[in-house]
């Protein structure tokens, strides 16, 4: 079980971080994730691996006029 903003998710072997944010329904283009407080960069996050247990944050980022 991982955690991703603190919604609970089932964890697989093999799953990346790319997988937990379409898990917890949170696709979106800009925003900062970070797994057990340690921030992903952008270009990292769709194969980034995730352990059992891990704690995954994410912040949306609101931008425009």
């Amino acid at each position: 079980m991982i955690s991703v903003n603190d919604q609970k998710i089932g964890w697989h072997p093999g799953m990346t971080a790319g997988d937990a944010l379409r898990e917890a329904g949170l696709e979106f283009p800009h925003l900062v994730l970070s797994i057990d407080g340690a921030v992903v960069p952008n270009n990292e996050i769709e194969d980034r691996a995730l352990e059992d247990g891990a704690s995954v944050n994410v912040m949306l980022i609101a931008h425009g006029g």
